[in-house]
């Protein structure tokens, strides 16, 4: 026979049992405690971790870190203002070449068809080309804001222009005052003065050698 235990349950009276050679337990249900309590000290803890792959490790492992960035700096506001300006400036003299021409043609097309003013989109339209005729509307509005010509909206059907001299005044020496011109063409547009204006040829010739200008 095991020793007598007494066991004693909260909020109950002192419970005594005891256990047979055979290990029975005797007694009522609340005997299954205290002979649980009995024999605990006869099984082992439960185990640690240590059977999975090693200890777990408690200290602190650092990450490898990444390759650090080179810092790129930025640049100031100022500096692609200056690239932008230089870049201009190598095409001044191929933009004022370009101009120059514009000019002379306005001037000998007014004299060949004997007119105050002449059709702007009949003047700058390209026939062969979308991006001719944008060109040619680029050069005109310099000669507008350059008093090199001047526009006329008065009459009726589209706009027209006509060269002035070099001091601004018109055929008949009056001044003329500084104008702008802001046109927009889209491809639907230009395709319909196409038809409208049925041009085989543009007025304005393009340079043999544009290389040159």
């Amino acid at each position: 026979m095991f020793p007598f235990c007494s066991v004693k349950l909260a909020g109950s009276p002192v419970l005594s049992t005891t256990v047979s050679d055979e290990g029975v337990l005797q007694g009522g249900t609340a005997n299954w405690i205290a002979w649980g309590r009995h024999v605990r000290p006869f099984f082992r803890p439960a185990p640690v971790l240590t059977y999975l792959n090693g200890a777990l490790a408690a200290g602190y492992t650092p990450m490898p870190g990444g390759a650090k960035r080179e810092r790129v700096a930025k640049s100031k506001p100022g500096a692609a203002t200056r690239v932008t300006l230089k870049v201009n400036a190598g095409r001044v003299d191929g933009v004022d070449a370009l101009v120059d021409r514009v000019w002379k043609t306005l001037k000998r097309e007014r004299r060949r068809q004997n007119c105050p003013f002449i059709d702007l989109f009949a003047f700058v339209l390209d026939p062969d080309s979308f991006g001719r005729t944008i060109e040619n509307i680029f050069h005109v509005t310099f000669l507008v804001k350059e008093r090199r010509a001047v526009l006329d909206f008065t009459g009726p059907g589209l706009p027209k222009v006509a060269p002035l001299d070099e001091s601004g005044h018109d055929a008949n020496g009056q001044p003329c005052p500084t104008q702008q011109l802001l046109l927009t063409l889209t491809w639907q547009d230009y395709d319909d003065l196409c038809r409208i204006y049925r041009l085989k040829k543009a007025v304005i010739d393009r340079p043999t050698d544009e290389s040159s200008l």
